[in-house]
């Protein structure tokens, strides 16, 4: 099969094929404009097997990150004001620094696609709209690799029109955030790399009746996020300063709590700004749904929480028994489920640190 395949990223945002376009008053102007702008072209890099993720994006040649209601729109709206606030600022001003983060990048297309929309383009955008620092964290090897090998040849396009000065920051960690040290055995699904999980892979995977793909076992590298955040800590005066993770997007099978558990420290003194995470893919993590909701809002103490749809519209979370409905119902729904996973189960909780504790 095709393991590398271009890709416009302004088809996420104009819509192509079944992909729908953003509502137009989300995206930058000139991302909807008519005749469309020429973005750089993005290069994905596929697993050259059978692999759901990587067929998919050889049959549609759109980048497999689907979430219109969030991280797509979150993006868009970032590059709008940013812009904006270029349009208002003297000439020659520093774009504003971003540090994002994508925890189970799996082929990295929603981080790669992030990060080519918001790098200059050329004549259409010759300037950045902000100055990222991207990390993505996958502890599959080979996935790890294609992801690096994409984004080596996204950051070589962007220096062949803008000069490496303007070049974002893009760095690969094969490894699974977790809230231990050390190795972890986790479960690869034989139909989809994109879906490995944590949380008893067979049962997930081959289903009652033994028909489904099933699963092999990987050992892999587990670290806490804190040990990432923490170590990017410099000394300024007589103390030591930490950058911030601007944004943190985590979709891990089922070990979304695990990754929140390994943030704790960086929770607590809110040096994640943005935390996203998919109650979908929440329900897969092992114990109660009480508990398991009860615990994800109480690391995400002094944050702002809303379940937002895939249409963009956000409901604000007032307790954790309502996250707690919805992981029990994603629960009767799927993977291999009786239930069909429609739109109130296809949920992503949206986290924003309000400042001081």
């Amino acid at each position: 099969p095709i393991s590398v395949v271009p890709v416009d990223p302004l088809s996420l945002v104009r819509g192509l094929g079944t992909q729908l376009p953003l509502p137009r008053d989300v995206a930058p102007e000139p991302w909807t404009a008519t005749p469309a702008p020429r973005a750089l072209p993005l290069e994905l890099h596929l697993l050259p097997t059978e692999d759901g993720v990587s067929n998919m994006v050889r049959a549609t040649r759109v980048p497999f990150c689907h979430d219109r209601g969030a991280f797509l729109r979150i993006i868009s709206m970032l590059a709008r004001q940013q812009r904006w606030a270029a349009s208002a600022l003297k000439s020659g001003a520093r774009p504003a620094a971003v540090r994002l983060w994508e925890v189970g990048a799996n082929l990295g297309d929603c981080i790669l696609w992030a990060t080519a929309v918001l790098s200059p383009w050329g004549e259409d955008q010759p300037a950045p709209l902000v100055r990222i620092d991207a990390a993505a964290f996958e502890p599959i090897a080979v996935s790890a690799a294609a992801l690096s090998r994409a984004a080596t040849e996204l950051q070589r396009r962007i220096e062949g029109v803008a000069g490496e000065d303007v070049l974002p920051r893009f760095t690969v960690h094969q490894v699974a955030l977790s809230d231990t040290s050390g190795k972890r055995t986790l479960g690869v699904p034989r139909h989809s790399a994109a879906e490995t999980t944590g949380n008893n892979c067979m049962r997930q995977y081959t289903g009652p009746d033994g028909s489904g793909p099933g699963c092999d076992d990987l050992e892999v590298r587990s670290a806490l996020a804190d040990d990432f955040v923490f170590a990017g800590g410099y000394a300024n005066s007589s103390k030591v300063e930490v950058p911030v993770v601007d944004f943190m997007k985590v979709h891990v099978q089922g070990d979304e709590l695990r990754v929140l558990r390994g943030a704790r420290r960086s929770l607590e003194q809110g040096l994640i700004c943005v935390v996203l995470l998919k109650v979908y893919s929440m329900q897969l993590g092992s114990g109660g749904a009480t508990e398991l909701a009860a615990e994800t809002v109480a690391l995400l103490q002094g944050y702002r929480k809303v379940l937002v749809s895939t249409e963009g519209e956000a409901v604000a979370l007032q307790k954790s028994s309502e996250l707690e409905e919805l992981i029990k119902g994603a629960r009767l729904a799927g993977p291999l489920g009786s239930l069909p996973a429609g739109d109130l189960l296809n949920r992503m909780l949206v986290a924003w640190h309000e400042g001081q504790l």
